[in-house]
């Protein structure tokens, strides 16, 4: 069986822990392969987009997930929908862009018994973001998006594109059901004291998600915990979306209880820190 050349690219990849779940999900499968970590720089993408041809597949990560766009020879249903894109297939040369990080994302809210309903606050407005949102509003939630000053401008565009509001402040726009966290806030090593929005805006929430996955507790995970909230927690959607790429590159199909498995393996590598 032909071994398979795959990759994640990214900037920085220092702190990702792509490679030992993608080793995981192959030795699930049993296929031959190799994943390299392509740390490639904005401004130095489209030089490596050669090297890129010559992959199988290769999953993309901030800060390339919608700069990627433009050198794909054609975009899957599910990118084209949410414009932003984390997985590419390589065949012949031809790049085919697709999105799993919707197939992580409502993934682990089912995981943690969480609905996709009522008012949702979405913090941030990168690709995820625009993600999350996009598939709020197509499932009849009522849109709030939020974002810091140096992303106003964006999260102002993504919030009118979809017919939801945006504010600065979410203390002046009420309760949600749901908060989700598409943005850096919480993240390991340099933002671990930061919150993706103010603790009486999290307080008077039903449930959040927080995308980030390292570390394994958040300090939105941990605020929401002790107001006894419900949780989606990053990983789950980490693993998740990563299956969703093995079905794409080869045809792979995995048990829930496998990947339940994996899941609670990588989150108990992340405890303590780092995990790496």
């Amino acid at each position: 069986m032909k071994e398979l050349h795959c990759g994640l690219i990214g900037f920085p990849l220092v702190h990702s822990k792509s490679p030992e779940i993608h080793k995981a999900l192959f030795s699930l499968s049993g296929r031959r392969y190799r994943y390299d970590m392509l740390e490639i720089s904005p401004d130095k993408l489209e030089s490596h987009v050669p090297d890129l041809e010559e992959l199988d597949g290769f999953n993309i990560t901030i800060p390339h997930k919608q700069s990627i766009i433009p050198y794909l020879s054609e975009l899957d249903v599910s990118a084209g929908r949410y414009q932003a894109v984390n997985t590419v297939k390589v065949h012949r040369g031809r790049m085919v862009g697709y999105n799993t990080d919707v197939n992580g994302f409502l993934g682990a809210l089912a995981l943690a018994g969480i609905p996709l309903k009522g008012r949702v606050l979405i913090c941030g407005a990168g690709g995820a973001a625009s993600m999350a949102a996009t598939e709020a509003v197509r499932q009849g939630c009522r849109l709030v998006v939020t974002a810091r000053e140096s992303s106003a401008a964006k999260g102002g565009a993504l919030a009118r594109r979809l017919g939801g509001d945006f504010v600065r402040d979410p203390r002046e726009a009420g309760k949600f059901d749901l908060l989700i966290n598409a943005t850096p806030a919480g993240m390991f090593p340099n933002h671990m004291e930061q919150l993706p929005a103010p603790r009486e805006v999290i307080r008077r929430c039903c449930a959040v998600f927080d995308m980030v996955y390292n570390p394994g507790k958040t300090l939105l995970i941990q605020l929401a915990e002790k107001k006894k909230l419900p949780c989606a927690k990053g990983m789950a959607m980490l693993v998740l979306q990563a299956a969703a790429a093995h079905e794409i590159w080869y045809g792979a199909q995995f048990e829930k209880k496998e990947l339940l498995n994996v899941i609670c393996r990588m989150e108990a590598s992340m405890e303590g820190g780092e995990g790496i």
